[in-house]
This record gives structure tokens, sequence and C-alpha cells, in this order.
């Protein structure tokens, strides 16, 4: 095939064949089972089809934020095991995924080996960095989903169908509220920045009459993309809207300091970021600028460009908004800035940045080879070298090979005490694990009296979570005072908290005797035991 043919069907299917055992297999083989976020989004997508399971934990009775992932993937969680659902997730988010991958490179760069060569640079990129801790192919959860629709989404502009395009965009919008608002906005920049530069140009004054009448635009053509794209978003739009209305002020405020000042600071305020994360994204920017530059495809790669352009726009007020004094509080127009930092303004820019370098690098490497003498040799060292990048983006150290950052001891002694309370203790047994609080829940079947990671998204439950952390760290401070805990205060923190079982690890010394050990954790019941209905 030439490399500026037409994809036929059966070079489409093989492209996104090819793609989805890509991702699939750099999923599988690099992210364990449960991935960093999985016991987040599975968990309350088991709740949400099962309400009684783990009934009383703060995280999975707060708002449902993510509405359309619990409907659409929870009912796996229902009929199976959380690993078992967690893959098929994973199997189902990347073939839409490939989908859309494949169709927007499609229409941007014809070439038939560009979608599959693109995605194992970018699965390289990927691997070696970030700037505020984005991804796009590791444990399965709503964003997935969100950015494959959002792809399609494009491809379907570039192919001028505007009514699929915007009800993929709706898609997208419904997975994830602020990945596909972020993708639409994106999106929208393109045709901006066309709008813009079509009027910059030294067009003549007078351009010569058509050769014949446009023609008319009927009022369905006019209606049905926003229309289409309103009713593909309201699944998602309405539960998000509530979660941010739903709030007075002075709890909103509250709540975004304690968000984005910080439990997600690591995501939301650009202050936070390492020196090491802005180095890696500027030399990204600088490379895709380069590879751009230097690539014969840079007009059929406009659109890419400007949506990157877009991206990296959004990022740049976000960084604006963050500039300032800190603590965060003291930021002026403390309100506005929050709530334009808590909406993630990195995110978009941290894919689109490495998703265009990839591509950019790969439409250099094509048309290199197309000019080249040795064309069969230099092909096949060039597919070579680029699936030696995915092999290498396997292998490189990093802290989504190990969610739980225990040593696999360690590890081992923590699944056993979370497997111990699962066949030991009551179904509505309310547990609390001091320090280490990887996947409680996706282990122990038990309801958490809060948990690091597992932080609401509604304002009252983010207080509430925050109260709770205080009231722990607050017992901790009390008992570090003579160098012991005593039963007496396992019993004040049993009438603070409502806690039955505390695992610790290094916590006390203890003056109670744990009704578990191993090597490594230790659990302790609080409370009359006699309390307790059968397991």
């Amino acid at each position: 095939m030439r490399p500026d043919a037409p994809h036929s069907r059966s070079s489409r299917l093989v492209s996104i064949a090819a793609l989805w055992l890509t991702f699939s297999t750099y999923s599988l083989l690099r992210v364990p089972v449960p991935g960093v976020n999985e016991p987040h989004y599975l968990t309350k997508a088991r709740h949400f089809w099962q309400p009684e399971w783990c009934r009383g934990d703060l995280f999975l009775e707060s708002s449902n934020t993510h509405f359309v992932f619990y409907l659409a993937v929870g009912w796996l969680t229902a009929l199976f095991s959380l690993e078992v659902a967690a893959v098929i997730g994973r199997l189902l988010a990347f073939l839409l995924l490939a989908i859309g991958w494949q169709r927007l490179l499609s229409r941007l760069l014809p070439a038939q080996a560009v979608p599959l060569l693109s995605a194992w640079l970018f699965l390289l990129l990927q691997t070696l960095g970030n700037l505020s801790g984005e991804w796009l192919v590791g444990g399965v959860e709503s964003k997935t989903f969100a950015y494959a629709f959002a792809m399609w989404s494009g491809a379907a502009f570039l192919a001028a169908r505007p009514t699929p395009a915007a009800v993929l965009l709706g898609l997208a919008v419904s997975f994830h509220p602020v990945v596909g608002c972020w993708s639409a906005l994106g999106i929208a920049g393109v045709y901006a920045l066309q709008f813009v530069l079509r009027h910059a140009a030294n067009l003549p004054r007078s351009l010569p009459p058509p050769q014949q009448p446009p023609s008319p635009v009927s009022v369905q053509q006019v209606l049905l993309p926003p229309l289409g794209f309103l009713l593909a978003a309201a699944p998602g739009v309405v539960p998000a809207l509530g979660v941010l209305l739903d709030s007075n002020s002075s709890a909103a405020l509250q709540a975004n300091i304690i968000q984005v000042g910080s439990r997600l600071n690591h995501h939301l305020d650009p202050l936070s970021f390492s020196l090491e994360s802005y180095r890696y994204f500027a030399l990204l920017i600088v490379l895709w600028l380069v590879l751009l530059r230097a690539s014969s495809a840079a007009d059929k790669l406009r659109p890419l460009t400007w949506f990157t352009t877009a991206a990296l726009v959004i990022a740049l007020a976000g960084l604006l908004a963050a500039i300032g004094p800190r603590p965060i509080q003291h930021l002026p127009l403390l309100e506005w800035r929050l709530v334009a930092l808590k909406l993630y303004p990195f995110r978009l820019a941290d894919l689109a940045v490495p998703f265009a370098a990839s591509v950019a690098a790969v439409a250099y490497l094509e048309n290199w080879l197309i000019s080249g003498e040795l064309r069969r040799a230099l092909r096949l060292a060039v597919h070579v070298g680029v699936a030696a990048a995915l092999l290498l983006a396997l292998v490189i150290p990093g802290r989504d090979q190990n969610p739980s950052r225990l040593p696999p001891e360690s590890h081992e002694d923590w699944l056993a005490a979370c497997r111990w309370i699962d066949d030991n203790a009551p179904q509505s047994a309310l547990i609390f694990s001091h320090r280490v609080q990887w996947a409680v829940k996706w282990y122990a079947q038990r309801p958490e009296y809060v948990n690091y990671k597992d932080c609401p998204q509604d304002a009252a439950g983010i207080i509430e979570w925050y109260r709770r952390r205080r009231t722990i760290g607050d017992w901790i401070r009390g008992t570090a005072a003579d160098g012991a805990i005593s039963s007496g205060e396992l019993s004040e923190l049993y009438r603070q908290t409502g806690i039955q079982y505390l695992i610790v690890r290094r916590l006390g010394p203890i003056d109670a005797r744990p009704i578990y050990q191993n090597p490594t954790f230790r659990i302790y019941r609080l409370g009359d035991p006699a309390e307790d209905p059968p397991p």
C-alpha cells in the first residue's frame, strides 16, 4: 500500500487490533491488578450496584461524581471479582482507545503504520515522566474512556461529521466531566485559532464570485450537533454540577483549600510540581516543536498542533492562577483561583504534548524513509527501533509497577492481614489501617473509617474526610506523651470514631494483645467483641 493510500476496512481492523493488543499488553505486564486508582474507582462502582457492600464507608456513600462510569462498568463488579472486573474493564477501555486513536491518526496522516508506531513512542514518553501526574494507559478508570471518545470525536470533526463528533464529545464529558470539558475546549480552540489565522492572513480585498451559490444550511444541521452533545453529556454533567452547587460558599471554600492545597496539590498546584517534572515537560515541548518543524507533514498535523497549543494555553492559565504566596490560603482572589485550579488545568497538556510529539516523530521518520534510497532496509530498522521503545517502556522502573509501595515480603503480609479481616470480621465492622492504606476495601471487604486515597468529591464529604483524619492524628499525638498506647486509649479511640478493627505496622507499643499478627502487621479489636454479629 502506498503511504498516502486510503485505509481499507481490513487494514483499519488490523490497526485497531494491534493498538488494542499494544495498550492491553503494556497495561497488564507493567501495571499489576489493582492499579493505583482501581481500588478507588471499582470499589465505588461495586457499592453503586450493591449498596449493602461495605455499607457505612465514608467514601463509598459520598456523591457519585463519575456516575456514568459506575453505571457502565460497575455491573462487572456485581458479576465477577474485583480483579476480574478490573481486567475486563481495562480490555474494554483500551478497545475504545484503540478505535479513537486509529480513527484520529488515520485522518491526520494516512500512512498505515503511523497509529501503531506513535502508540509505541507515546507509551515510552508516558513512562518516562509527566508534569502533573497524568497518564493514559494503566488501570481502568473513567478518564481512559473519556480520552478515547474525545479522540474519536476529533476524527469525526476532521471528517466533517459534526453531529457524530458532538455526540462522541458529549460521551467523553459524560464519562469524565473534567477531561471531556477540557477536550471540548481544546477542540473549540482549534476552530478559534483557525478563524483567527484566516482573518489575520493578507487576503485580497475583493474575491471572485463563487461559481455556484452555496447550498442552504438546514435547521437540522444547525441544531443536531449541540443537541446531540447536550444529550450525550447530560448523564455525567448533571451529577457533577449537583456536587459543585450543593454546598454553601464557606463550605465550598474550605473544601477547595483542602483539595488544592493539600490532598491533590501534586495534581492541581503547579508550585508543588517537582523541578524534574518541569524539565521533562519543557524537553517534550522542544522535541515536539523541532520534530514538527523538521517534518514535511506539518500542514497535515495542523489541527493537532492547534489542539496542543490550546492545551498549553489552558495550562498556562492554570499556572498564572497558582502564582502567589504560600500557604495557598494567602492567595489574592482565593475563591476564584481555587475553582480554576481544582478543575485540573494541566491534565490535557500533560497528554497532548507527548501525543503530539510521538505523532510528529513518526511523521518525520515516515517521510525520511520514503525519500531514502534503501527504503525497505531503513523502514525495517526504524520499526524495530520504535518497537524497542515499547519494550523499554515495559521495563523502566516506576511507581505504577508497585502501587502499594511495599516490599514483596511486607506486601504478602499486608494481603494476609486484610484477608484475615475478610474471613473473621463482621460484614458491618468499621476498620482503620494506620499508615498503610493500600486497597483496604478491595482486600478486606469492609467499610473504612477514613482512607487518605479515598477522598470524597463533594464539599461536605471532603470536610468530613479531613475531620476524621484530624481526629486520628490528634489521638495519635495524645498517646505519644508517655510513649505507649494503653487499652484505655484504644477504648477512647473507639468512643470517638466507632473503629472496631485497627491495623497497625509500627504504631505503638500498644498495651493490648493483638487478635491477629504476622511479621509486619498487627490487628487490634476495639470495643466489645460480644456486640459483634457473626462474620
